[in-house]
């Protein structure tokens, strides 16, 4: 297992606001078992697109997504820890 953390801390990128554009890019290096840490939640439809190409199922993978706070919208509000649904 592979513990892969995405996060940017550059001004410029926090003030788009929407930060899934930038740290969910992640999932192309994504394989079997690892762990993936992200700032929020991912999109599923990018998702989906992603492991369509890359040939990982959503089981193989887990996702820790940190809680909703400063610099991020769109994500909720709750951490996710858990294998990706199907």
């Amino acid at each position: 297992m592979r513990i892969l953390v995405s996060n940017h801390i550059d001004p410029s990128i926090r003030e788009r606001g929407d930060m899934r554009a930038w740290t969910q890019r992640l999932f192309w290096f994504a394989r079997p078992g690892d762990l993936l840490v992200l700032c929020c939640e991912p999109d599923d439809a990018f998702l989906d697109y992603v492991l369509a190409h890359t040939g990982v199922q959503r089981s193989e993978l887990t996702v820790l997504a940190a809680p909703a706070g400063r610099g991020t919208t769109g994500s909720s509000t709750r951490p996710h820890s858990s294998p990706l649904p199907s």
